[in-house]
């Protein structure tokens, strides 16, 4: 029992620790490619078609800290100012010969918008890195709740919840220096998965290991050794 106790006394300031260091949490998507704006799918990427799966992850920080502020009252919050890897897609045109991969390029910063626009009756979230390198200029996740119940504050949301949003799109925006005109690539998200953190899987372990080795001692004890 001893042993047991001290384990979550370990678990516990583990957890603590993961906590104080605001590890950035990860999702992964899935879903297809639903439209292409602004040009033609088949001469801007060929072999890829309406309905190819697509698949890929964004990342983003929870702590307020790490970003500016705007606040817009009542009608929400923008986020900028983290910088990090936080995007990567890959389309799966394989039927044609073809994969597409897309990411963001990490010298540029995240930006989240949370708009609570009650009045209006709609939540989103935005998530979105601008002013990459020619040509791809935007690449983004967007969650929307037509409904307007989605969230309980303007603040960056803890955990996402893809049930609650009935319009939940990814995308790529690249830009033409030649024509001047943009063109997008729009995917619809059919899954969203949390990412287990390394320290989440070492505490889960760890409670794993120690359940099994209490399951063990009462074992020997009901058996008299």
């Amino acid at each position: 029992m001893k042993w047991f106790i001290m384990g979550l006394a370990v678990v516990v300031v583990l957890v603590g620790v993961a906590e104080v260091q605001g590890v950035p949490i990860t999702y992964s998507i899935r879903g297809s490619v639903s439209e292409f704006e602004g040009g033609s799918l088949a001469g801007e990427f060929p072999g890829m078609a309406v309905d190819d799966a697509f698949w890929g992850t964004f990342s983003y920080e929870t702590d307020p800290n790490v970003y500016q502020i705007r606040d817009w009252g009542s009608s929400g919050k923008q986020y900028t100012g983290w910088p990090g890897s936080a995007f990567s897609f890959t389309v799966d045109a394989s039927s044609q010969g073809a994969t597409y991969s897309f990411h963001d390029d990490p010298v540029h910063s995240l930006g989240i918008i949370v708009q609570d626009s009650s009045q209006d009756f709609f939540h989103s979230v935005d998530f979105d890195v601008s002013g990459q390198s020619f040509p791809l200029e935007r690449i983004y996740v967007t969650l929307w709740d037509t409904s307007g119940i989605a969230f309980s504050s303007p603040d960056v949301p803890c955990r996402l919840d893809l049930s609650k949003f009935d319009l939940p799109t990814a995308g790529v925006q690249f830009g033409d220096s030649v024509h001047g005109d943009d063109f997008s690539l729009v995917f619809s998200i059919e899954s969203m998965n949390l990412v287990p953190e390394p320290s989440t899987l070492l505490i889960w372990s760890l409670l794993a290991v120690l359940g099994l080795f209490r399951r063990r001692r009462r074992c020997f004890a009901s058996e008299g050794r």
